[in-house]
């Protein structure tokens, strides 16, 4: 019987996500947070110009069992000035850093000002994947309750 709940309850779980996933592609349900702070940022001209304050070259040391040891980095700093207040952003890179660099801020929050294409994971994008696991589960103990 747990076999059949079990099948019955995966096809009803797709017959219900299949549609809300589509609903949820087509609306941007998956973005990342990092592209969705740059779509609206740009809509609302929070852009700034960044000029290289310092960079660093790290080699990476042969051999060691972590791989981002053992690759080559690029630690380096940016400075941008808004409104009379300087602001740092800081990251790391496999590639020489450019002297300028475009920045997108969130609203209200000028320090934390990311580049186009930086990853930045939200909380939507989790629950998005996690959700079916949590209909499956649900439809799967209903189905168990009315069959027992």
């Amino acid at each position: 019987m747990e076999l059949k709940a079990m099948v019955l309850s995966t096809v009803l779980t797709i017959i219900f996500w299949f549609p809300f996933m589509i609903r949820q592609i087509k609306r941007g349900g998956y973005k990342h947070k990092g592209d969705i702070i740059v779509e609206e940022a740009e809509k609302a001209g929070r852009i700034v110009e960044a000029t290289l304050k310092w960079k660093r070259y790290a080699p990476g040391e042969y051999g060691h069992p972590d791989p981002l040891k053992r690759s080559e980095t690029w630690l380096f700093a940016y400075r941008y000035t808004l409104n009379g207040r300087k602001f740092t952003y800081r990251s790391s890179s496999t590639e020489m850093p450019p002297d300028t660099l475009t920045l997108y801020y969130p609203e209200g929050k000028p320090g934390k000002a990311i580049p186009r294409g930086n990853f930045v994971i939200g909380a939507k994008p989790i629950a998005l994947v996690l959700l079916p696991v949590f209909i499956w589960a649900a439809v799967y103990h209903i189905t168990i309750l009315l069959y027992s």
